[in-house]
């Protein structure tokens, strides 16, 4: 059931930081989670 909840959000911050060119899609990326957001690097 969380990864059902966690899945939809993590997709959309993935793909709005490869839009954004925040990061490079050819490489690695790093996801650090908070309580209360994730980050990608």
């Amino acid at each position: 059931m969380l990864r059902r909840t966690i899945r939809p959000e993590f997709l959309n911050r993935i793909d709005e930081t490869i839009l954004a060119g925040t990061v490079n899609r050819d490489h690695p990326i790093r996801v650090d989670a908070a309580a209360d957001h994730l980050t990608f690097s």
